[in-house]
């Protein structure tokens, strides 16, 4: 039996070639997808967990900055206020 000018079985080895090729392009296609869509869950997921932990350590850290320069701002202005006060003068020296 012929299809056109080629015989039958030919025709059906041909498509059962081009189908076994098509079957496993669709499934490491798919194997693809499903690594990506497993990578992006996974991605977002702790990405933005970690993104949260690292705002909150920014976070805490200018706090703590803030803490340090308020204190330090307080230790200059008390040193400062100390050396501009009256000295006692010594009396017979």
């Amino acid at each position: 039996m012929q299809v056109g000018n080629v015989p039958f079985g030919r025709i059906a080895l041909g498509n059962a070639a081009a189908l076994r090729g098509a079957f496993d392009r669709g499934a490491s296609a798919h194997k693809a997808t499903v690594g990506v869509m497993l990578r992006t869950m996974e991605s977002l997921l702790l990405f933005q967990g970690g993104q949260r932990t690292a705002r909150r350590n920014a976070w805490d850290s200018v706090c703590a900055d803030r803490s340090r320069a308020r204190a330090r701002a307080e230790a200059s202005d008390i040193l400062e206020r100390l050396s501009t006060a009256e000295k006692p003068v010594r009396v017979g020296g």
